[in-house]
């Protein structure tokens, strides 16, 4: 896979909309540093896109897929963290400047807490500060990005350690996620505003599928999906949200469009766990254990996503931990 720019390191996965606290995240980095962050990330997105993506599907997808335009804004329509999506019907992907920055951030955060033996844990505390807290209450009025919030060096990637571990999550995770949202258009996929949440979770299967398909075929480990789904569950709704437990079950039944499931977790785990010699073939430094480890990894969230004990006791630290206790935590 085409190597990107240094200071392209992200996370991400594809349509996932936030139900945050309601605070504006768009303070969080100034328009300076997103308009350096757009120089820097555009022409590596688009090279993906078109040279790795685009010109690797087989024949049969390649027309339909070139069709598609690849929409890379500031912000997205919500200006959310997480925020990747398809609309079927304009043929078209949405990546946003944003969730690109704010992701780099984050998988420089597991990178560099890799290398010192720190707990990656505080990082998935800090994004639960975001989904519970407000930016009105602090004394910026703004939330602190990842790296600053975390206390990292002002050049992590300085560390050539921390800089191959944030370089390899790259190289799979933004693979996964444009082949995941092209899978939507390609498949015609209906907006969820008009669709069940059931209906929306065999969409949800359908990409996922589509993208790790695309990924075995080529030989592209999908190494850091565990941590990012990690990340991803402190955005969601847990059952402490709700005055009672059948309201909780009421909004995953009749209004949760994306969910992130134990079912969906289990099913992306199987995968991995079933496609792993495909994964590592063309990746020496790769071993099979270690994508049996990411599938067991998405596995143990599959089921915390199910433990209301666990949900309820993170919904607890997003509300009551301070950011003076997460930027310690690795010094």
């Amino acid at each position: 896979m085409r190597k990107l720019q240094m200071g392209l390191f992200l996370l991400a996965m594809a349509t996932l909309h936030v139900p945050a606290s309601g605070s504006d995240f768009t303070t969080m980095y100034s328009t300076q540093t997103l308009e350096e962050a757009a120089n820097i990330y555009s022409e590596s997105l688009r090279a993906i896109w078109t040279e790795d993506l685009i010109a690797r599907l087989p024949d049969s997808q390649r027309q339909a897929a070139r069709a598609v335009s690849l929409n890379i804004p500031i912000y997205g329509h919500r200006a959310q963290p997480l925020e990747y999506y398809a609309k079927a019907r304009e043929h078209e992907v949405t990546i946003p400047i944003f969730s690109v920055k704010f992701l780099d951030d984050v998988c420089t955060a597991f990178a560099y807490m890799a290398r010192h033996n720190c707990d990656p844990g505080v990082i998935s505390d800090y994004v639960g500060m975001l989904r519970y807290q407000n930016s009105a209450s602090e004394p910026a009025k703004r939330f602190p990005s990842p790296v600053s919030a975390l206390g990292l060096p002002s050049n992590p990637l300085n560390d050539p350690s921390v800089k191959k571990s944030s370089g390899n999550a790259l190289k799979s995770t933004v693979y996964f996620l444009m082949a995941h949202e092209l899978a939507h258009v390609l498949y015609t996929h209906r907006s969820y505003d008009t669709i069940t949440p059931a209906e929306a979770q065999a969409q949800e299967f359908q990409a996922d599928s589509f993208a790790l398909e695309i990924m075995a075929r080529i030989g592209v480990p999908p190494v850091a999906l565990a941590h990012f789904f990690a990340i991803a569950s402190r955005f969601e709704a847990a059952p402490g949200d709700f005055s009672t437990p059948s309201g909780f079950e009421a909004y995953l039944r009749e209004q949760s469009t994306h969910p992130l499931t134990s079912e969906r977790l289990s099913r992306v785990s199987g995968c991995i766990r079933d496609k792993a010699d495909q994964f590592i073939r063309l990746e020496p430094g790769f071993s099979r254990s270690r994508m049996v480890q990411v599938a067991d990894d998405l596995q143990h969230i599959a089921q915390t996503l199910e433990d209301r004990a666990i949900r309820e006791y993170q919904r607890i630290r997003g509300r009551t931990t301070t950011w003076d206790q997460i930027v310690s935590t690795c010094r």
